[in-house]
């Protein structure tokens, strides 16, 4: 799935708020559901991968990826090669 069909996707789901990512999540974009404790990072660049959290986003945004990782700071990571079969099967619109 192409990096505009990704974000189209994440559109439709329709977040309450939608930020662009800075310091270690630069070239990322949030998309927010708070209602849902649910904030989706997700990449402009191939070959990166969409990140899921709950809680503190903001927070989490600030720390480098290998912090995250380590620190199983994510609900989940989503290579992009696997994005849409991983959203197909969960569910997700």
């Amino acid at each position: 799935m192409a990096i505009i069909k990704r974000h189209e996707h994440l559109q439709e789901m329709r977040p309450e708020f939608v930020v662009l990512g800075t310091q270690n999540f630069f070239g990322y974009v949030v998309y927010g559901f708070p209602e849902k404790n649910l904030f989706i990072f997700e990449s402009n660049e191939i070959n990166n991968a969409t990140y899921v959290f709950r809680g503190d986003w903001d927070a989490a945004s600030r720390l480098t990826k290998m912090e995250v990782l380590s620190g199983g700071l994510q609900e989940a990571r989503i290579y992009h090669l696997r994005y849409c079969l991983s959203v197909r099967k969960r569910g997700l619109p």
